[in-house]
């Protein structure tokens, strides 16, 4: 220390002023570590629900693409190849509908980037699966994520002769990174991403000759989350 009583004083000044902020960054850093820690880490800041309809990433008509023609299809296929370029995910749900003698062919195949884009093949318009598609969802390199999404694939490939590969199960992830139970995509996008979704649209005409804003909306939701709870758990397990 200088004999100089205020240079000491400001030396000391200084050095306090360094030793705060280390401090509140180091405390930056555990809360940014407990808030993307596995769901059931005891450090982890409380998730705040809210509902999936009052989160502006999940309400943006403009990003659900609705594809019923091969016109459509074409464009939306070059879209897809190019997010996938970017980022080799994508998050994968289906719906069909169901009579008395159960289930019946897959009528809607939902299929979101990272960006959020959600394309929404309406395959009991289409009538087939085009060779594009059918070689996305044939490449191991690019992962498909949902829950259940083997069981997904396995239906596309008895209703449209089309092969699957890369399928990434989301209840596999979320056992890893030790989300409690249930394992439904609800259950996890409560858990994990602090959202409440809205299933109401789950049983409806999805071969209705034109699809309501609610169902292409709900619809895009489930591969929407689908991809979102990838990339959390994805993060977690690295």
């Amino acid at each position: 220390m200088s004999d100089n009583p205020r240079r000491n004083e400001y030396l000391l000044m200084t050095l306090l002023g360094a030793g705060a902020l280390f401090v509140a960054y180091q405390v930056y850093k555990h809360n940014m570590s407990s808030n993307v820690s596995a769901p059931n880490n005891s450090n982890r800041t409380k998730v705040i629900l809210k509902d999936i309809n009052d989160v502006p990433y999940y309400n943006r008509p403009h990003m659900n693409r609705v594809i019923s023609n091969q016109n459509e299809c074409k464009q939306a296929l070059k879209k897809l190849r190019q997010a996938c370029k970017k980022y080799p995910v994508l998050g994968l749900d289906c719906e069909w509908n169901n009579d008395r003698n159960g289930r019946r062919k897959v009528a809607l195949l939902q299929l979101a980037t990272q960006t959020g884009l959600c394309f929404l093949f309406r395959l009991c318009k289409i009538g087939y699966i085009p060779e594009e598609l059918k070689c996305i969802l044939a490449d191991p390199n690019i992962r498909k994520a949902g829950v259940g999404v083997e069981t997904d694939m396995q239906y596309l490939l008895i209703d449209y002769q089309a092969d699957g590969a890369g399928a990434v199960d989301l209840r596999e992830m979320a056992e890893i990174c030790d989300v409690p139970l249930p394992h439904d995509l609800a259950s996890l996008a409560k858990q994990s991403l602090g959202i409440i979704m809205d299933k109401t649209w789950q049983v409806s005409d999805w071969e209705a000759d034109v699809l309501t804003e609610n169902q292409i909306k709900y619809a895009a939701n489930d591969a929407r989350v689908a991809i979102e709870l990838y990339k959390v758990y994805d993060y977690n397990m690295k």
